[in-house]
């Protein structure tokens, strides 16, 4: 996905911020439980001391990438991005917005 060639554009936080109340993250490293919503990990960090590392590493320079679904952006790649930047104060996210017909050049090694 980070492979393809899309113009960045620029969208406030608050119509992303829905994401952060899902149950998206894994409370156990390797399984995919999606049991843990992340705006329980900003509320608490000291509580979740391997999100919070992942939060203090990730790269908020490259945007994060959606997909329109039903009828609204969802993401594909970038929640702890979008966390760090709220946690930051920011209010604005870059993005890059991927049309259906791009999912064929989609790579996962």
């Amino acid at each position: 996905m980070w492979s393809l060639e899309l113009p960045v554009e620029k969208v406030p936080i608050a119509d992303l911020e829905w994401h952060l109340d899902l149950p998206i993250w894994s409370s156990v490293r390797g399984q995919p439980l999606f049991d843990l919503v992340p705006n329980k990990v900003l509320s608490n960090l000291d509580a979740y001391p391997r999100h919070r590392e992942k939060l203090h590493r990730v790269n908020v320079d490259y945007p994060i990438d959606m997909m329109y679904s039903e009828d609204r952006f969802v993401i594909l790649d970038g929640i702890h991005r979008l966390a760090k930047l709220k946690l930051r104060g920011a209010t604005h996210v870059s993005v890059r917005k991927i049309p259906r017909e791009m999912i064929p050049l989609i790579r996962r090694e």
